[in-house]
């Protein structure tokens, strides 16, 4: 019956449970999460060696893929062979003789416990992923009252809204409330009382939490201008997209799903069985979706499909992997497995807020990723302190995503994940020179200020004064003389008569 709760949660777009919400897509009432992983990019928890669940390293897994840590691409995968749960002493310890065996060098990361909320929004505001603790607890379809020791993805953090990608449940985006999700990261419900766990005995200890994960690598470029627009709520009938059915099946044939991750095999028009990017092969119900019963594949499986047949310790449905009795709620912060205070984790070792680098893309063949590396390494320390530069191959799925072109691409600092393109170098028209032009460009890391003058004021002249006149005497004035010769000539003809 889990399962086909499982299955059926996987199918359905959208569909309210309370104040959790699944979606096919990664948005919800016009929010697009931060960290939109692809669906083909998604990952099913999968279990080690002693049957335990890897949640904690699939979750790993997924910000490796979003933040392009290729040397932990295997990092889950290797986990199967070796006992499973973690807690960050383990996690520290298993990354590190990962990397040994392999000759390679730990990748940064941060760890945290004690629920600092603050950590959670600062590395979604870089554009980085955040593993997070998660006690379930989130009703029908998800976890029902079941509270559960299990780590998930931080996909979007808002002062109302939350969404994770949890690895139980790929495929999916489960929306919550800010509130509802903290609860469930740090143990703690609404009233104060701990989320209790069921132990080996069936005894209730506290689910700790408030554990968190952050690699420090770049992020991916944001997006070029607006964020994709979503037609998927819209374009499906009621909230419901159907199965795609091929036009002539009636040999036999696999088809991938919508979403990217699974394949129907279709037989005159009916869908028979499911395959699963993790090997598993399923029956189907009336409706064509996968019942949770193992069956041998009808047909080889797809390429992507095949990567090796189930095993016991593929479950399908492992319910966690966190150790909660090896998991403290007391405030903690780790940088590479060292001790350190929270500031230090926050700004001086490098989750600082790095929000306002220009954003450098390289995509292009090995020999022309090698070379624009080995250009931009040569770039003043200053100037690439401004930079996060990510390089891919030209089959990528962050080229399509993110519309990348063949080159050297500039995109601004981001802003809710977009960031307006500067200007592309083909690989055709790349030099040193053209890069050192690309970044001097529009304001870019390396543009020379422009000269600055201070404005003249602008005061309205000022009228020199008048000279002062000298004092007037009446009889220098004209009209005293006017008036004098009046009077004489007045008293002159008196005198006559």
């Amino acid at each position: 019956m889990r399962t086909v709760i499982l299955m059926l949660a996987l199918l359905l777009p959208s569909v309210a449970i309370g104040q959790f919400t699944p979606t096919r897509e990664p948005i919800k009432d016009h929010i697009r999460a931060t960290a939109d992983l692809p669906t083909s990019q998604h990952k099913r928890n999968a279990a080690g060696s002693d049957g335990l669940g890897l949640c904690v390293y699939t979750s790993a897994w997924h910000a490796a893929i979003w933040q392009s840590v290729s040397d932990l691409y295997g990092f889950r995968d290797w986990m199967k062979r070796h006992p499973g749960g973690s807690y960050p002493e383990k996690f520290e310890a298993t990354l590190n003789a990962y990397c040994k065996e392999r000759g390679i060098r730990c990748p940064g990361y941060v760890q945290h416990t004690g629920g600092d909320e603050e950590f959670l929004a600062l590395a979604l505001k870089t554009g980085r992923m955040v593993c997070v603790t998660y006690c379930g607890a989130d009703g029908a379809g998800r976890y029902g009252n079941e509270v559960i020791g299990h780590m998930v993805n931080l996909v979007h953090l808002d002062e109302a809204t939350a969404a994770i990608l949890d690895n139980n449940f790929p495929g999916t985006w489960l929306w919550m409330s800010r509130a509802d999700f903290l609860a469930r990261w740090r143990g703690i419900r609404a009233d104060g009382r701990p989320f209790l766990v069921r132990d080996g005995r069936g005894r209730g200890m506290p689910i700790g939490g408030g554990w968190a994960i952050v690699l420090l690598h770049a992020p991916p470029p944001p997006y070029p201008d607006e964020q994709p627009v979503v037609f998927a709520e819209q374009d499906c009938p009621d909230g419901r997209c159907p199965l795609q059915q091929p036009t002539s099946t009636t040999s036999g044939q696999w088809l991938p799903n919508a979403n990217g991750r699974e394949w129907g095999f279709w037989v005159n028009g009916r869908c028979v069985a499911a395959a699963f990017d993790d090997g598993r092969v399923e029956a189907t119900n009336e409706h064509g979706i996968a019942n949770g019963t193992p069956i041998s594949p009808p047909a080889p499986l797809p390429a992507s499909a095949s990567r090796k047949p189930p095993t016991p310790a593929d479950d399908p449905f492992p319910p966690g992997g966190v150790m909660p009795e090896r998991l403290s709620a007391a405030t903690r912060y780790w940088r590479n497995g060292e001790p350190c205070t929270r500031d230090e984790a926050h700004t001086a070792l490098s989750l600082n807020d790095d929000s306002e680098r220009w954003n450098l893309t390289i995509v292009g063949d090995p020999g022309f990723v090698r070379k624009t590396r080995g250009d931009v390494a040569a770039l003043p320390a200053s100037v690439r302190s401004k930079l996060h530069v990510q390089s891919y191959s030209p089959s990528d799925w962050q080229v399509a995503q993110f519309r990348l072109s063949l080159g050297v691409t500039l995109r601004k600092p981001a802003c809710d994940r977009v960031g307006a393109n500067v200007g592309t170098i083909s690989v055709a028209e790349y030099s040193p020179t053209r890069l050192a032009e690309l970044l001097a460009a529009d304001g870019g890391p390396t543009q020379k200020p422009q000269p600055h003058f201070e404005p003249t004021p602008n005061f309205e002249p000022v009228p020199a004064p008048r000279p002062a006149e000298p004092p007037r005497t009446p009889a220098a004035s004209s009209g005293g003389v006017i008036v004098l010769a009046a009077l004489m000539a007045l008293m002159y003809l008196i005198i006559r008569r």
